[in-house]
């Protein structure tokens, strides 16, 4: 991790504290032969293809992202009336980023099959508009 210089600002997020490695990547009771591509702490040349730092760059945030905490996520359903029409609303609200903090924005909503609409925080009973 400390080899990882171009994404210090992740690596230190998780070197500044002990490391926990989660069951839910690293279990050795289901490994058999397979072993993982993680970077190798020696940054890549600069005079790579554009398609080829795009491959690292996933498999650098993939790695990555198997040391940082869960992302919380409150999933909202919102009512709301004009007038005497009633209309629902769907969403979700981001409490705590966990590993999202290494993927766009634009690039988590590329790979959901399944646009997600980030609500904004309401609260029960609230009225007036909301954008």
């Amino acid at each position: 991790l400390k080899g990882i210089t171009s994404y210090q600002a992740f690596t230190q997020k998780i070197l500044s504290k002990k490391i926990v490695k989660s069951k839910k990547v690293f279990d050795d009771a289901k490994i058999t032969d397979h072993h993982a591509i993680i970077p190798t702490g020696v940054n890549p040349p600069s005079s790579l293809h554009i398609d080829e730092k795009k491959v690292y760059d996933a498999i650098t945030r993939r790695f990555l992202a198997a040391f940082y905490p869960d992302c919380l996520v409150s999933n909202t359903t919102v009512i709301g009336f004009a007038g005497d029409t009633e209309f629902k609303a769907n969403g979700k609200v981001i409490l705590e980023p966990g590993w999202r903090e290494l993927y766009p924005k634009k690039q988590i909503a590329d790979d959901n099959e399944q646009d997600e609409q980030i609500m904004p925080v309401f609260e029960v009973g609230e009225k007036g508009v909301h954008l």
